[in-house]
């Protein structure tokens, strides 16, 4: 699992993949994800309450990034395939993958697709297979012609991973035993949207999402997904989708499908954003009474696939009176390596950030060390809970008021526990930055004196405008705007 962004230029690997999450594989699988509120823990359960027996394969995740590098998806694929082929030749009944659904790689638009049809190729067109994907995927008609069964989250944040795992896994089981005859149809909208407004408690996802509920319900349909795709994604076939799964009722899933996509069609506009300017952000910071005041770096959202060292935010913080404590952070392992034989306390003077990314420059700074080390912590909030997050080695580096958190990988920014490994404390602070667009609320608004909205650049911009899409069909919303559309069914 993995989602790209490819405005950013830099290739996911399979290397990767081993450093962040590492693979898991057989039985490992169950005694690692067992338990936790990932889509693996969800198909285990799932197992377990069904009364099937579990054959589990391999499992790996890595974090946001630029398309994989297709050599190392191969490697990844074929480790899958030859398991899965030893399998198959004492017969499967049923095969559950958990995917993003928004992965591309060197040369191919449509990663997860690819993948569904060689697990195809394998295990032939008889055999029901199952999928979970994340609710920024990008639906093609390949991924609906390879599956039997595709169910997105719900949320967003996504606090609904275990869920989705666990209802892909039983619908999928209950094809297996001839319980149901899943129809599954899917409408492709000419849209994408800025995340920010995806967030499924607020309008106007959360009137879409009850929509899509009232329409199952009329319809009797048995799952129904919106897919607000991941934006920062220039491949064909981009675009919002609502996918529809009935048990053997074409005209409903059809219906159904229509009905919701007119319905996001219709509230397109009501997904458009504005951010605070950094200077007011900055203001705000100064004046401040009380914290944390959490913002959102939205521009550099390694969660959206940004490389992490944008500097946008620390050009426009540095040399700043703030009146208290901010933390931010930014992913530099060339910094880390240059501060790795200082000790503590020591005063390093650093290049800092703008390596990657393409809308900023590195800055200078000078800063004392408060922590080294290796930064891995395990999630304990909604998202994730349970496993495990790799930011490998990492400085924390005092200057001024600022707490730059300087790691060599990623991380999670959902988390709080992303600065309380390396010794900061969130709540204490004045402010707190996050590289996240929506999905760090469900861990940091239980102790938020405030939640803004930075307008910052990178590769994750809510402006999508200003990103050069080439791939991408036209038109599309809101690259164009002024255009009719009618939805038309597929599959």
């Amino acid at each position: 699992m993995q989602e790209t962004n490819t405005f950013t230029p830099i290739n996911t690997t399979l290397e990767y993949f081993l450093k962040t999450n590492g693979i898991l594989k057989n039985e490992e699988i169950i005694s690692r994800l067992s338990g936790s509120l990932s889509e693996a823990g969800g198909v285990i359960d799932a197992a377990k309450k069904n009364n099937v027996e579990l054959v589990p394969l391999i499992w790996t995740t890595a974090p946001p990034l630029g398309r994989i590098l297709r050599e190392s998806l191969e490697r990844l694929l074929n480790e899958l395939l030859e398991m899965l082929e030893k399998e198959s030749s004492r017969g499967v009944d049923a095969v559950v993958l958990s995917l993003h659904g928004a992965m591309a790689a060197e040369g191919l638009d449509d990663a997860d697709g690819y993948i569904l049809s060689k697990v195809r190729r394998v295990v032939g067109y008889d055999v029901p297979l199952g999928v979970s994907l994340d609710m920024h995927a990008n639906i093609t008609e390949r991924k609906i012609s390879e599956s039997s069964i595709i169910v997105g989250y719900k949320t967003e944040p996504h606090i609904d991973m275990y869920d989705t795992g666990y209802r892909a896994a039983e619908l999928t089981f209950q094809a297996a035993r001839g319980l149901i005859s899943p129809v599954m149809k899917c409408v492709k909208i000419p849209m994408i949207t800025p995340a920010e407004k995806h967030d499924h408690r607020f309008h106007p996802m959360k009137t879409l999402l009850e929509y899509a509920r009232k329409t199952t319900q009329e319809l009797g349909i048995l799952e129904l997904s919106i897919f607000p795709v991941q934006p920062w994604l220039d491949v064909e076939e981009l675009g919002w989708s609502v996918v529809a799964i009935s048990d053997n009722d074409q005209a409903s899933a059809a219906e159904a499908a229509k009905r919701v996509a007119s319905m996001c069609w219709e509230m397109r506009r009501e997904f458009m954003v504005e951010k605070t300017p950094m200077n007011e952000v900055v203001e705000t910071i100064r004046k401040a009474s009380e914290g944390p005041i959490v913002i959102s770096d939205g521009g550099d959202a390694t969660t959206g696939g940004a490389p992490g060292d944008s500097t946008c935010v620390l050009s426009n913080l540095l040399g700043k009176n703030l009146g208290g404590e901010v933390l931010l952070n930014i992913v530099d392992p060339w910094a880390v390596e240059a501060a790795w034989s200082a000790s503590i306390n020591d005063m390093v003077e650093l290049d800092v950030g703008g390596k990657i990314d393409p809308f900023s420059k590195p800055v200078r700074v000078s800063g004392r060390i408060l922590w080294k080390g290796e930064a891995k912590y395990t999630a304990m909030g909604e998202v994730g809970k349970g496993l495990t997050v790799n930011m490998g080695r990492a400085i924390v580096l005092a200057v001024g008021d600022l707490r730059i958190l300087i790691s060599e990988l990623p991380g999670n920014p959902f988390e709080p526990e992303q600065y309380r490994c390396v010794g900061l404390d969130p709540q204490k602070a004045k402010a707190v930055f996050v590289k996240s667009i929506t999905g760090f609320k469900a861990n940091y608004e239980s102790f938020a004196k405030k939640i803004m909205y930075a307008d910052t650049t990178g590769a994750t911009t809510h402006k999508l405008k200003s990103l050069s899409y080439f791939r991408a069909p036209r038109p599309l919303y809101p690259l164009e705007e002024d255009f009719t559309w009618v939805p038309q069914v597929k599959n």
